[in-house]
């Protein structure tokens, strides 16, 4: 393992890097951060720890930053700068081979000038202070710097020791300036002074910040990372060389590598909730477990319901490669609304009216049961009411009757506004056989079937079973055709979308079965998933309209009115339909009126007489209930007569309580 001594800063670090030489792996040691934080970067959710591996695979310059050497502001240089810096060499050395060390294990400064302070004397031969020393290399014996000096009569190669104490400093033997590029490239020139007019009158470091791109163990996707993050890490390609990345993927981002199917992938959790459906396979969907991603699936899918006697309801999920036939089943309809929403104009609806059903207003007719309507346009027809004009969309109806004689049907067009409520059953004189992509073709969605011919690919087709079935809603989400790398070749339609589950590609190879059989063809759905995604899934249309506004309610008809209305009498015992949407029961003869309330007095208060004491009073009261008694069949509704020694005494204690 590295010495910890030997770890930078990962903007020392990256700067130093060359994209020829990656990827590399680096290893979290320390630096100035949250302990187990989490950075929100550029939309990325990165949490760096002590010990985290990293493998950078790649870096991109993003922005250059000058800081100012004397006020310590910054701002950023467009990374198209034309301008040229020079160099200020005010580092000291101490020895000969500190300012060795610096230069030597830069490939980009293979030679390099320095300047001593002082006089220096080698073999005879004198260098003056802050004469240019050109720096060549080492001897063989690392202990001497080869250098070349200026002298009267020409160019001197002399070896200092490396062990020479003094003050060196860095030197240039011309005034030379370099472009932004040749700094960037540079990791000694970055960490010198620099000058340049266009950008201070003083003296600035520049400095490069670099968008990281690396892969981390268990993230999803590429990490990027700021290289002026403060953090250390030590290089440690040559000891994890080995070590493999692991990018987890969201079920829902498998798409992205359709390119590469078929795949394998191993599940990191099981998907959440597991109760979407009734199939085994959901079951064996648990983590660890490797799965082979073939293709997108090509087929839709039917959300159907049924039911079977009176049973409660099933649901399923019918895919397009059912080979079942179907035969059509009369629809239900409750509204005049309902019978709109399902018309088209290339199909004639034809209905049988099962629930008398009365208009109220009078441009309205009533219908009766046995009624035959051909449901033919919508239409807006504008009425009176109190005066009032008011719209009314109504259905447009031709009704079928029989003449007086009962011999020959007639037909009359009728108009039914949309607020009706009835009763209303379709008639099909349709026996065709429909596949389940002529439905989704030639019909409007939500209508009625039964299976007739059951799937013989099928080894157990449940649909047959059914009195009916409602095809509802086809159900747009992306399924991906996936079999276990156990058994490659029995497979089932995955839904991207309801399950939220982690895995990450292997590199095993998947098994390319010769054929493929589906157990994804009926899928049945549980009943508490069923009615959420039917919340989801859009509406049909707008909600019925409600029934026009009345100023006054009108007078039942009579039923001499009602024959006159309608060529049949309406069922008696058919409850009488209020506007308001509330039904009442037919009335009956007129209820006797009520017994003529006993006028109410004024209130007064009477203390309770004392039983046990004898006294005029109570004589006289008990002789008056007595008579009151006697004569109760005959003044029911009258007031007792008060003697007059009670009345007195009833004032004497009203007066008494008036004192007080």
């Amino acid at each position: 393992m590295a010495d910890l001594n030997d770890s930078l800063s990962l903007q020392e670090y990256v700067s130093c890097l060359s994209l020829s030489a990656l990827p590399r792996i680096v290893r979290v040691c320390s630096g100035v951060y949250f302990q187990g934080s989490i950075y929100e970067i550029s939309g990325n959710e990165v949490s760096l720890s002590t010990g985290d591996l990293v493998k950078i695979i790649s870096f991109e310059l993003q922005k250059v930053t000058c800081v100012d050497s004397h006020s310590g502001t910054s701002v950023d240089l467009p990374l198209n700068f034309s301008g040229h810096f020079g160099l200020i060499p005010d580092m000291v050395y101490s020895s000969i081979e500190e300012i060795g060390n610096k230069f030597t294990n830069c490939k980009d400064r293979q030679s390099f000038s320095f300047a001593s302070k002082v006089d220096l004397m080698f073999n005879k031969h004198l260098i003056k202070a802050l004469e240019p020393i050109l720096w060549r290399g080492l001897s063989s014996d690392c202990k001497y710097a080869k250098c070349i000096t200026r002298e009267e009569y020409g160019n001197v190669c002399i070896k200092i020791p490396l062990t020479l104490k003094g003050e060196f400093y860095e030197c240039e033997e011309e005034q030379k300036v370099y472009s932004l590029s040749e700094i960037l490239q540079s990791t000694v020139l970055l960490k010198q002074r620099l000058t340049c007019s266009i950008v201070s009158r003083h003296s600035f470091v520049l400095t490069p910040v670099y968008e990281v791109q690396a892969i981390m163990q268990l993230r999803p996707n590429i990490v990027k990372i700021p290289s002026h993050l403060e953090v250390d890490v030590i290089d440690v390609t040559s000891e994890c060389k080995d070590v493999k990345f692991i990018q987890t993927q969201m079920l829902h981002q498998v798409l992205e590598h359709e390119d590469d199917f078929p795949v394998v992938a191993e599940l990191l959790d099981a998907p959440e909730p597991i109760t979407l459906f009734k199939n085994g396979w959901v079951a064996s969907l648990q983590k660890g477990e490797k799965i082979i991603f073939h293709e997108k699936a090509s087929s839709l899918k039917i959300l159907t319901s049924s039911m079977k006697g009176k049973k409660e309801g099933r649901y399923f999920l019918i895919s397009s490669n059912y080979k079942g036939k179907f035969k059509r089943r009369p629809r239900e309809f409750a509204t005049a609304y309902d019978l709109l929403s399902c018309l088209k104009t290339d199909l004639k609806l034809r209905v049988v009216v099962t629930k008398d059903c009365d208009c109220y207003e009078e441009e309205f007719p009533s219908l009766c049961v046995g009624d035959r309507l051909n449901v033919d346009s919508r239409m807006n027809m504008i009425d009176s009411v109190d005066g009032a004009a008011q719209q009314t969309d109504v259905v447009v109806c031709t009704r079928q009757c029989d003449d007086e004689e009962g011999e020959k049907d007639e037909f009359e067009e009728i108009m039914l506004p949309l607020h009706v409520e009835g009763r209303f059953v379709e008639e099909i004189t349709d026996n065709r056989r429909y596949t389940i992509n002529d439905i989704v073709e030639k019909f409007k969605l939500p209508c009625d079937f039964k299976v007739v011919v059951k799937d013989s690919t099928m080894p157990n087709d449940i649909l047959g079973s059914f009195t009916y079935l409602r095809l509802e809603e086809i159900i747009e989400v992306p399924f991906i055709v996936s079999s276990l790398l156990s058994e490659p070749d029995i497979c089932f339609d995955i839904p991207l979308t309801w399950f939220n589950v982690s895995l990450f590609f292997t590199e095993d190879s998947p098994a390319v079965p010769k054929k493929r059989t589906s157990i994804s063809i009926v899928e049945e759905v549980m009943d508490s998933f069923y009615y959420n995604l039917r919340k989801l899934l859009p509406s049909n249309g707008p909600p019925p309209p409600r029934p026009p506004k009345r100023q006054s309610l009108k007078k039942p008809a009579t039923p001499m009115e009602a024959h006159k209305k309608t060529p049949r009498q309406l069922s008696s015992s058919y409850p009488l339909p209020d506007p308001s949407g509330r039904t009442y029961p037919k009335p009956e003869a007129k209820p006797p009126p009520p017994f003529p309330r006993k006028p109410v007095g004024r209130l007064r208060s009477i203390s309770s007489p004392n039983n046990y004491v004898p006294s005029p009073v109570m004589k006289q009261m008990a002789t008056i209930k007595t008579s009151k008694d006697d004569d109760a069949a005959a003044h029911e509704n009258d007031y007792e007569q008060i003697d007059d020694v009670l009345q007195s005494t009833i004032q004497k204690m009203n007066a008494t309580l008036l004192h007080y």
